[in-house]
């Protein structure tokens, strides 16, 4: 990963206090192809609550501009937390919906555990079940 990637993950929207988190996150985008590192810079916001922290207030203007939000598990640490943060990104990137009954639960995540494997990482969240 090049500084130039680290420089631009650690512009990602982090709301959290926890550092090993922030960190983890910021290893995690710098580690993303260019165009989805760019797409989850600009269209995501980050939260973590929880080893830390047992709560978190931000106004909800912290979304304006953003697209999706993702919520960071602070239990998680390392590699499975970069693994988990772009599971997570996927999900966002191949524009998942909840709501979406066109096709399984199942179906979704092997999508999204196939194009994070293709990423290049492994682990919880990229390994197939």
């Amino acid at each position: 990963m090049s500084d130039d990637a680290t420089r631009e993950a650690a512009t990602a929207r982090y709301f959290g206090i926890d550092g090993e988190t922030q960190a983890a996150l910021i290893r995690a985008l710098a580690r993303l192809p260019t165009d989805v590192r760019e797409f989850a810079v600009d269209e995501c916001v980050y939260v973590s609550v929880g080893r830390s922290a047992r709560g978190l207030c931000r106004p909800a203007s912290m979304l304006a501009s953003a697209s999706w939000l993702i919520v960071l598990d602070e239990r998680l640490a390392g590699h499975s937390l970069e693994t988990a943060t772009a599971h997570e990104v996927g999900h966002a990137w191949l524009d998942h919906d909840l709501g979406d009954t066109s096709t399984t639960h199942e179906e979704v995540e092997a999508e999204v555990r196939a194009l994070v494997r293709k990423w290049g990482f492994r682990g919880l969240g990229a390994e197939p079940k």
